[in-house]
């Protein structure tokens, strides 16, 4: 059984006008930010299921906390994700960008042997604007199939490459229906120069939404929800105390 979302209906309810704004081809680039588990993901776990609800295809991208993972992960994840089953549908969707397609192959090399032939002798030296190019113009054609929302997961972990073309995109989809959501925890990114100024720019094209601690009024309705009314009223000010608000440690010690 889902259990409800507390002390989150002001930032549920604007990133869900986003929703019915990308409906209008008013695309946009949400950053969710905050601590380690002060409820981000929980956040998009909720926004996707209203969007699968509305019609939008949704794909997910996480960003690795372990070491080796590829460059453009997240975006090698999303893409795999989006694509349709049909591997004529991606062969359209793959002549339809042009040369960039052998780019896009590069990322998701399976697609290789679906890139129209006589697109692979206009494939020049590879160079990272390309894919960029192309990996925007393949996310406004699935954009055309059905509305998009893409969420990247923990962005604070992600490679620079990853966070440029996240970038690159958002700028790209202002007139598609596509809404963007990426999380991540700003203290680590700001530890980060090159990533932190990425991260500003991105939120110059569209909103930051910063998440806050519950208070104890909201970890009483969270107990509620979980413990009873009994319960709740009774250790409510003792587990805000000892988490502090926190979410994911108000559960945890439940």
């Amino acid at each position: 059984m889902a259990r409800t979302l507390v002390g989150r209906t002001r930032e549920l309810e604007e990133m869900t006008a986003t929703l019915d704004d990308a409906r209008g081809h008013a695309g946009r680039v949400l950053l969710l930010v905050g601590e380690a588990g002060i409820g981000k993901t929980r956040l998009c776990d909720e926004l996707s299921r209203r969007a699968r609800d509305g019609g939008f295809h949704v794909a997910w991208g996480r960003a690795s906390e372990e070491g080796g993972a590829p460059a453009f992960w997240p975006w090698i994840q999303l893409l795999r994700e989006s694509l349709p089953g049909d591997p004529a549908a991606v062969k359209e969707l793959l002549a339809a960008i042009g040369p960039g397609a052998v780019d896009v192959a590069a990322l998701l090399p399976e697609l290789l042997t679906l890139v129209p032939a006589e697109l692979m002798h206009l494939a020049g030296d590879a160079s990272r604007f390309r894919l960029f190019e192309a990996t925007a113009a393949l996310v406004r054609a699935l954009a055309v199939l059905r509305p998009l929302l893409l969420v990247f997961d923990d962005l604070h972990v992600a490679d620079v490459p990853s966070v440029q073309l996240l970038a690159f995109v958002a700028r790209a989809v202002r007139n598609a229906p596509v809404v963007v959501v990426a999380t991540y925890r700003d203290a680590e990114a700001r530890a980060q120069p090159q990533l932190d100024e990425l991260l500003i720019r991105l939120a110059r094209d569209g909103a930051r939404i910063p998440l806050r601690r519950l208070t104890a009024d909201e970890v009483e309705q969270l107990l509620r929800d979980r413990l009873g009314d009994d319960a709740a009223r009774t250790s409510a000010a003792a587990v805000h105390r000892a988490t502090e608000g926190n979410p994911l440690f108000v559960v945890e010690l439940v």
